[in-house]
């Protein structure tokens, strides 16, 4: 289910959940703040914001939801976005975080090395990103 939130400056912020995480995409830096409501997560400011093609705050991020911290969410700047073969290392990146949150990041579960699972997972998951943007005419 996607759905649209009007920020406290009429842009919108897009989100989809995902079973392990909420993808929330921002046109701007300080949207990953006005998706929660806060002027400070994860020792970022919303203060301290900037965004330009060249460099961002905020160009993507994976944590926990600042209120649950058994909620992941996964934020990427479609300012940053349209730079062809660098939206896709963004996407990957950010998707590697997210599986190292999700696989642990030791990359052992019980003994058994999972590294090629989150990997994979990584991948799987970046691929999905990237279908859904292009569906949304964001890439």
């Amino acid at each position: 289910m996607i759905k649209k939130i009007s920020d406290f400056n009429s842009s919108e912020i897009l989100s989809k959940q995902y079973h392990e995480y909420t993808l929330i995409i921002g046109k701007k830096s300080e949207d990953v703040f006005n998706f929660f409501g806060v002027e400070e997560l994860h020792g970022l400011r919303k203060e301290d914001c900037f965004d330009n093609k060249e460099n961002a705050y905020i160009a993507g991020l994976c944590n926990v939801y600042p209120d649950d911290h058994n909620k992941l969410f996964l934020f990427l700047n479609s300012y940053r976005l349209g730079n062809g073969y660098k939206d896709v290392l963004l996407i990957m990146h950010e998707s590697m975080h997210l599986s190292l949150e999700i696989h642990g990041a030791d990359l052992t579960y019980k003994g058994v090395d999972v590294e090629e699972i989150a990997i994979t997972w990584a991948e799987e998951n970046a691929d999905s990103i990237y279908q859904f943007l292009k569906s949304k005419g964001i890439i």
